[in-house]
């Protein structure tokens, strides 16, 4: 569970051309094409039991089952066949969203949350010291902020109640948390202020590769935006992580994403990076993934170049089984992007991103300066 220690000091270059731009550039947009994912793909998914086989006639409907029955390569086909029926329906439901008002309005008595206390606790007891130590020395420091039963809940929420995944999510948790912020931030949340406190983090966290959405998708769970495999907008690893740590406790936060879980979305159109992929960042980035208090049930990657989907099966070797059964390439132009994304029930004109596929960064800015007034007022309000 420990989490291997990376190069210390190494410089990665970075293009400064790559900053978002905020004029949008005059092109006349087309008009989406409908996409078929399914014709000669060999990896087409058998759907749940409990779902209509037959064809659906609506061409918007038509294009989401193109996505949701394509994984993008037979390694994932093979593993969600693999799965008993149950679990299909739920990789099914979490895909499309379909339970979500009833995961919204699901009981947890405080009988129920109590004995998941417990139970949590003993699974932690049971972990081996050697790979709890940030989770022990966070526990006899800050008892208070690590025992919060707000705290845990977002973590047992995470993993649908279950005490071993909720332990293993939570010691994970405080390793990466240490490694990324170091002891003295244990105890607390992280804040704008936090990410500013060093120049290159706060870099990365203004290029805006990776950004919250303005609104949510037709299920009303939060999508979390990543631009071109959140590749040269950094100078070290650490600067993305501790960035997409932020984000991510921060739309922990808010209970119904904690019941809901959110969505990924990686929009890698507009060419493959010169100087190729860094693959550790993307092994740690998926461990930092797996350590917050948030379920993400979906990962869609949009893409427009043969490479990427080399990448995008090299990913998924390096995230948990969970998210990558989930996980489904969106291939084709932006145009064909934008058609499958409203498929799958992501509202029109939302995607941070022009007609040409550079990255708008309005919204996110003003997404920033609201963090930043509500943890300055909040400080306030506790000092």
């Amino acid at each position: 569970m420990m989490v291997e220690d990376d190069d210390e000091g190494i410089i990665y270059p970075y293009d400064s051309s790559q900053h978002g731009h905020d004029q949008p550039p005059q092109q006349q947009e087309q008009q989406p094409q409908q996409p078929n994912l399914i014709m000669n793909n060999p990896n087409v998914l058998a759907p749940p039991h409990s779902m209509d086989a037959s064809p659906p006639n609506d061409g918007m409907v038509c294009a989401a089952m193109s996505i949701l029955l394509c994984p993008p390569h037979e390694g994932i086909a093979r593993e969600y066949h693999e799965l008993p029926p149950t679990q299909q329906s739920e990789v099914w439901s979490d895909l499309t969203g379909s339970q979500a008002a009833s995961l919204l309005q699901q009981e947890e008595s405080p009988e129920t949350i109590q004995q998941a206390f417990r139970d949590l606790m003993e699974q932690i007891e049971k972990i081996p010291d050697s790979q709890k130590t940030a989770w022990t020395l966070a526990m006899n420091t800050y008892p208070a902020y690590v025992l919060d039963p707000n705290f845990l809940l977002r973590f047992l929420r995470a993993e649908r109640f279950d005490p071993l995944l909720t332990a293993q999510r939570l010691v994970l948790h405080f390793n990466i948390k240490q490694e990324l912020f170091g002891n003295e931030k244990l105890g607390r949340e992280i804040t704008v202020q936090d990410i500013q406190q060093d120049e290159d983090d706060w870099d990365c966290m203004q290029r805006g590769f990776m950004q919250v959405l303005s609104k949510r998708d037709g299920s009303g769970r939060q999508v979390a935006f990543f631009y071109k495999a959140i590749t040269g907008c950094y100078r070290k690893r650490e600067n993305v992580l501790r960035v997409t740590w932020y984000i991510f406790n921060k739309l922990a936060l808010n209970p119904e994403n904690q019941k809901l879980g959110i969505v990924n979305l990686v929009y890698n159109n507009g060419g493959f990076p010169e100087g190729g992929m860094d693959y550790e960042k993307s092994r740690r980035f998926g461990k930092v993934i797996k350590s917050m208090p948030l379920r993400v049930d979906g990962m869609f990657v949009c893409l427009d170049e043969a490479p990427w989907l080399a990448v995008v099966e090299a990913f998924s070797m390096m995230i948990n089984k969970f998210l990558r059964i989930r996980l489904r390439a969106l291939p084709g132009s932006h145009t064909e992007c934008m058609y499958q994304l409203m498929s799958l029930g992501l509202p029109h004109g939302v995607l941070p991103v022009y007609q040409n596929s550079e990255l708008r960064l309005d919204y996110h800015r003003q997404w920033l300066e609201e963090q930043y007034q509500q943890e300055t007022t909040n400080g306030m309000q506790e000092g």
